[in-house]
């Protein structure tokens, strides 16, 4: 795993767990470079009916992947202040700043537009 020596995960009020930055990232950054572990699409059925489903990434194929590293603790954001890139080749996702983050934000992603996911949210938006 490979990330900035400035990030670190807390609690939020209202969505669990959450990955913050203890310094400003400039936009374009990268954040994070997550290894993954890759689930076949065929074990999806199994896989939904644990806590894991609330923590993958759709991957290419429509396999799943499980990001390593604080990964799978991005929360969701309307207005994210980062994007997931997947590098499929190495078999890592990258985090990205999409604009300069503040020390002690909240990093977030957009589920819908990173992240490979495509369905209607499967949890109500919070701020």
């Amino acid at each position: 795993m490979q990330r900035l020596d400035s990030i670190y995960y807390g609690t939020t009020q209202s969505k669990g767990r959450g990955v913050y930055t203890a310094m400003d990232i400039p936009e374009k950054s990268l954040i994070e470079i997550c290894p993954v572990i890759l689930i076949p699409k065929s074990q999806m059925e199994w896989i939904d009916r644990t806590v894991i489903y609330e923590y993958y990434f759709v991957w290419k194929d429509q396999d799943l992947a499980l990001a390593l590293g604080y990964g799978c603790l991005y929360n969701h954001s309307e207005t994210p202040n980062a994007e997931v890139v997947f590098d499929y080749e190495a078999g890592e996702i990258h985090i990205h700043a999409i604009r300069d983050i503040e020390g002690g934000e909240e990093v977030t992603i957009h589920y819908h537009n990173d992240a490979g996911f495509k369905g209607k949210l499967w949890f109500e938006v919070r701020s």
